[in-house]
């Protein structure tokens, strides 16, 4: 299902450029959704930040205040990712 449908729609007559700015922004947010395997143990899904194999820390937790406006729709569910940044980590 895709969830773009669902989400809030922004009215702004006066500003037709922020409304598409609004729905680019949750498209690439739903193209960057990952799901977690029993191979890396990340949580169900999360928001990648697409800019490398690594989970950086500062940018999971900017992603979790983006996403805690999506718990509303269970595609969306990607705040879970916060839980995964000790997982797996070692001694640098």
């Amino acid at each position: 299902m895709d969830p773009l449908p669902l989400l809030p729609q922004p009215i702004l007559p006066a500003h037709p450029d922020w409304v598409e700015l609004y729905l680019r922004a949750w498209e690439l947010a739903v193209r960057n959704i990952g799901h977690g395997t029993p191979q890396n143990g990340f949580a169900e899904a999360y928001l990648d930040d697409a800019f490398s194999d690594n989970i950086f820390q500062w940018d999971t937790c900017f992603i979790v205040q983006y996403a805690r406006c999506t718990t509303w729709h269970p595609s969306f569910r990607i705040a879970g990712g916060v839980r995964d940044i000790g997982r797996g980590t070692t001694l640098d």
